[in-house]
C-alpha cells in the first residue's frame, strides 16, 4: 500500500527552461501524481474539416504557476505536488529530471510530508497499561521558513482610511501557512 507525499520544490520559471519545466510536470504525472501548479489551457488549433459552424481542434498547453499562497520571486518559484511514494534527495531529482536536455533547471527539495498522519506517537499508558498516543505526519524535508519567506504571498495589515486593503511582504513573525490537498492540515511555517 502506498502512502502520499506531498512535495514543495524550488525551481525556474524563466522562458529558458519552459520545455524542461513542462516535462517535469508530465514526468509527475505519469509517476501517478498530481499537481495544483499545473494549469491546463487550450489555444485554437487547425479548423475540423465539415463541422458547421466551423469547429477548431484544441491543443493543450501546460503552464506552472507558483504554489497556492506563494508568487515568483526572481524567475524562481515555489511548486508543490504529490505522489504515491516517498522519493527522496537523488531519486526524486533523477524522476523529476527523466528525458530532460540541458539547461535542466535547478531543483532543490524544500518540504516533503507525508499527506496523511501516519507516525505514531506513544502518549504512555491509560490507567489499564494500554497504550495511547497519537497520529503525526512525516517529515523527511522540513521547511524552512527563512527560505520560504521571499515566495510567499504578501499578508494584511489592516485597512486605510477609505478602507482599502493595507498589505506587505510577509516576514519572520507573521503566522504563515502553506497550501495543503484536501484531507491534509496546512503546513505551519
Amino acid at each position: 500500500m502506498s502512502n502520499y507525499y506531498d512535495y514543495t520544490i524550488l525551481s525556474n520559471q524563466t522562458p529558458a527552461f519552459a520545455d524542461n519545466i513542462s516535462l517535469m510536470c508530465e514526468n509527475i504525472l505519469a509517476y501517478g501524481g498530481t499537481s495544483p501548479t499545473i494549469v491546463g489551457k487550450f489555444k485554437d488549433g487547425a479548423e475540423i474539416p465539415d463541422t458547421d459552424p466551423v469547429e477548431y481542434e484544441q491543443i493543450a498547453i501546460k503552464g506552472t504557476n507558483p504554489m497556492p499562497g506563494t508568487k515568483e520571486k526572481n524567475g524562481r518559484i515555489m511548486l508543490h505536488f504529490s505522489l504515491p511514494d516517498l522519493l527522496e534527495g537523488n531519486d526524486l531529482k533523477d524522476m523529476l529530471e527523466a528525458g530532460m536536455s540541458n539547461p535542466k533547471p535547478p531543483i532543490s527539495i524544500e518540504l516533503t510530508r507525508s499527506a496523511t498522519e501516519t507516525v505514531w506517537v506513544s502518549d504512555g499508558v491509560d490507567e489499564d497499561d494500554n497504550p495511547i498516543g497519537h497520529y503525526e505526519y512525516h517529515y523527511p524535508v522540513v521547511a524552512n521558513k527563512a527560505k520560504f519567506l521571499p515566495y510567499m504571498g504578501d499578508v494584511s495589515d489592516g485597512v486605510d482610511g477609505n478602507d482599502d486593503p493595507i498589505t506587505r511582504p510577509p516576514n519572520m513573525q507573521d503566522d504563515l501557512y502553506l497550501s495543503q490537498y484536501f484531507g491534509s492540515e496546512p503546513v505551519e511555517l
